[in-house]
């Protein structure tokens, strides 16, 4: 019987050292693992706060390009609405209503205006797949079309860039009533203002 006791204690000893080897493992683990989540959480927390920050900060863009807090939180209401109801997501979005802001009054737009400048341009450059990119390139041209008060060649090449397979010569021509050879000799002269070109 002693050495069937002595079997067993040696047994039973060596494992209770593997259950304590394997305890340890599986408490280290979960240490690890809550570790990871709470990092985890706390990135997202982090994430979800500078959200909000940069959603304010909008806003107050917003409210100070539109001249009243009361149109600033409209806008951009409209534009979240927008943004849930098209393929483009708000922050791509934002870019280019700022710079429709700062060249809509310049060229006889109202600025609350927005939205129809961005359905026009979003769903021109959907069909030619140029995506929310494209907007703010057209956005960023007719913005330099406005600080200079006419159509330069540059903004041309910079809209056709970004819209591939647009004719802006044509568009514009088109809109004029002449051809793109008077249009082409009229542009150059600096004969062709902001307004007309927007």
């Amino acid at each position: 019987f002693n050495q069937v006791e002595r079997n067993a204690s040696a047994a039973s000893a060596g494992m209770a050292a593997k259950m304590g080897g394997a305890l340890a493992f599986l408490r280290t683990g979960l240490i690890t693992l809550g570790v990871a989540a709470g990092a985890g959480l706390t990135a997202v927390t982090g994430m979800g706060l500078k959200a909000a920050a940069s959603l304010e900060q909008t806003q107050k863009s917003f409210e100070a390009l539109l001249g009243s807090a009361e149109t600033g939180q409209r806008v951009f209401k409209e534009l979240q609405q927008f943004a849930a109801a098209t393929p483009f997501e708000f922050p791509e979005l934002v870019g280019t209503a700022q710079r429709f802001f700062t060249f809509a009054e310049n060229t006889g737009i109202a600025k609350a205006n927005v939205k129809d400048f961005l359905t026009v341009l979003g769903n021109v450059s959907s069909v030619l797949g140029a995506g929310a990119f494209g907007m703010e390139r057209v956005a960023l041209a007719m913005a330099q079309i406005s600080s200079t008060g006419r159509l330069m060649g540059d903004e041309l090449l910079q809209i056709s860039d970004a819209l591939p397979g647009f004719n802006a010569r044509l568009a514009i021509a088109n809109f004029l009533g002449i051809t793109q050879a008077e249009f082409a000799k009229r542009q150059a002269a600096g004969l062709i203002d902001a307004k007309t070109a927007i």
